[in-house]
């Protein structure tokens, strides 16, 4: 919001009406931007099962087991 209110007062202080300023695409530009990156942000962590993070995660599961029986079994 800080951002966006001071687009509009440097703005207005060049000689753009409030509603010019208001109406800018600069002003509203920072929130359409980290809005899109939040939503990628969101779909990644809450969202879709993408195929290759699925594989990535059975490839971890195995690899963390792989080294629990290692463990296990030097201390065997």
């Amino acid at each position: 919001m800080f951002i966006s209110v001071t687009k509009i007062i440097s703005d207005v202080g060049e000689d753009k009406t409030f509603m010019e300023a208001f109406l800018d695409f600069g002003t509203f530009a920072v929130w359409i931007f980290w809005g899109i990156g939040v939503f990628f942000h969101a779909m990644g962590v809450f969202g879709a099962n993408l195929p290759f993070l699925k594989r990535w995660e059975e490839d971890k599961l195995e690899q963390f087991i792989k080294e629990d029986q290692q463990q296990k079994n030097e201390w065997e």
